[in-house]
């Protein structure tokens, strides 16, 4: 009868506690009913509720679930994979067994994004492709790369960004087009002369300019010389002396600025 007595006792409290949002009373009171009385229902219950609020996610493992996968499926993100590993391995340091039960965190985040079907946006991406509209074809074509890898679809962003670089080399803007170049892959046409002759050509124009800034500079004509400085560093930023030269011309300009 004490038993019983005590039972009751520490349930009462327990549920009190629970009501309250106060679990880890709660847990002492629950855990004491069942010493006094095992196996008693309500107790179990309001027990699991204390170990596990609302803001746990249930989770029975399947067979040929990985910690990876559960992350993809739950949070919609791989890089959530530690915190599966950290609950599934809590208990026996390896990964999901199929059958045992994992209780997750909640996290709230972002609505997992809906990824294109590969069939049906290959098809679109094509007809972009194919209408000239290159810079849509291409969107359309990461988004099925990110879904999974497709040589069709990286056919596509090559294609589009070799055709948009093609037509800034017309429009004569050399700058653009290298860099569109440089987002097609190498083997792609004759994207590696095209990179290849672009940085030449844009060396050149880079030192006529920097020379240019030069004269300017020993004319005592400050503006003017970080202004073609400033070109040679948009046509080659590789170029030492014109970004050295930029540094010390601009805090000249300043410190006579500073003067007047």
């Amino acid at each position: 009868m004490k038993a019983k007595a005590e039972a009751e006792k520490h349930l009462a409290l327990g549920l009190e506690y629970l009501r309250n949002k106060k679990t880890g009373a709660a847990r002492h009171h629950l855990l004491m009913a069942l010493f006094y009385r095992p196996g008693d229902r309500k107790a179990l219950e309001s027990l699991e509720k204390a170990l596990f609020p609302p803001e746990a996610i249930t989770y029975h493992v399947k067979k040929g679930d990985t910690n990876l996968s559960i992350a993809k499926k739950l949070y919609h993100d791989p890089q959530k994979t530690f915190l599966v590993a950290y609950f599934a391995g809590s208990r026996h340091n390896g990964p999901p067994v199929p059958g045992e039960i994992l209780y997750l965190p909640l996290i709230e985040g972002p609505p997992p994004v809906k990824k294109p079907r590969p069939l049906t946006s290959i098809q679109k991406a094509r007809s972009l492709f194919a209408r000239k509209k290159y810079r849509e074809a291409i969107s359309l074509a990461e988004n099925i790369v990110a879904y999974g890898p497709s040589k069709s679809a990286r056919e596509i962003i090559n294609g589009s960004y070799y055709a948009l670089a093609l037509q800034k080399l017309k429009e004569n803007r050399l700058v653009e087009a290298r860099k569109l170049f440089e987002m097609v892959n190498r083997d792609y046409g004759k994207t590696a002369d095209y990179i290849r002759n672009l940085t030449n050509q844009l060396r050149v124009r880079a030192d006529y300019h920097y020379k240019k800034g030069v004269r300017y500079f020993l004319d005592e004509k400050l503006a003017r010389a970080i202004s073609e400085w400033e070109t040679t560093l948009r046509l080659n930023p590789e170029h030492a002396r014109a970004r050295a030269d930029l540094k010390k011309a601009r805090a000249m300009l300043k410190n006579l600025n500073g003067l007047q």
